[in-house]
């Protein structure tokens, strides 16, 4: 399935996305709106998206800027976790839809087993506690270290080729992300979902 991932609201959008091939939109469940107003998905978009047949949903978080180790810590994780499953909750999301949470640069191995996966750790604790799933966004070496340090269910492969295990992990990845382009008038990432179970 082809599916763009966007900062932009969709609303008023959704049959041009459509039309353009696209079958699933992954938007944001973040708190940090300040330079993208219309970041977070909101109650009206999802019944927009769900109100046309053939159209699915996907859901990131990505809070701040997880764009180096500085960013990841335990302590991170439990206030990301805890933010993320609020709003999870207060959009009626359905417990068999996993959130990504993102890994947004080419992640050396060190950061990967230490504060990354501390990080993840504490996300996928408070999830899977609640019975929920997660996923992460990230370079192919992130992906395959964090499954198969067995702390994230699904995985979302970077557009970045130049990123650390990009080819060896594509096979494996449930949606891969690539390239850039311009869809419905909406600056967006396109994806190739593998594995539609990850949309709602």
């Amino acid at each position: 399935m082809q599916a763009i991932d966007t900062t932009s609201s969709v609303l008023g959008n959704i049959n041009n996305i459509l039309s353009a091939g696209y079958h699933g939109i992954i938007r944001y469940i973040s708190p940090n709106t300040k330079n993208f107003p219309n970041k977070q998905l909101t109650p009206d978009e999802i019944s927009a998206v769900h109100s046309v047949p053939g159209m699915a949903l996907g859901l990131v978080y990505e809070n701040g800027y997880p764009t180096s180790v500085g960013y990841f810590s335990a302590a991170q994780g439990t206030a990301d976790a805890t933010d993320a499953l609020a709003t999870f909750t207060s959009l009626g999301v359905p417990a068999t839809i996993p959130v990504f949470f993102a890994v947004d640069y080419d992640a050396a191995d060190a950061d990967i087993s230490g504060a990354i996966l501390d990080y993840f750790t504490t996300v996928h604790a408070q999830f899977s506690a609640a019975g929920l799933l997660i996923g992460v966004y990230g370079s192919g070496a992130t992906c395959s270290y964090l499954q198969g340090a067995g702390v994230v269910h699904y995985t979302w492969l970077s557009q970045s080729r130049g990123f650390n295990g990009y080819s060896d992990w594509k096979p494996s990845a449930d949606i891969i992300q690539g390239p850039e382009s311009t869809i419905a008038g909406l600056d967006s990432d396109t994806d190739y979902v593998v594995n539609e179970v990850v949309l709602w």
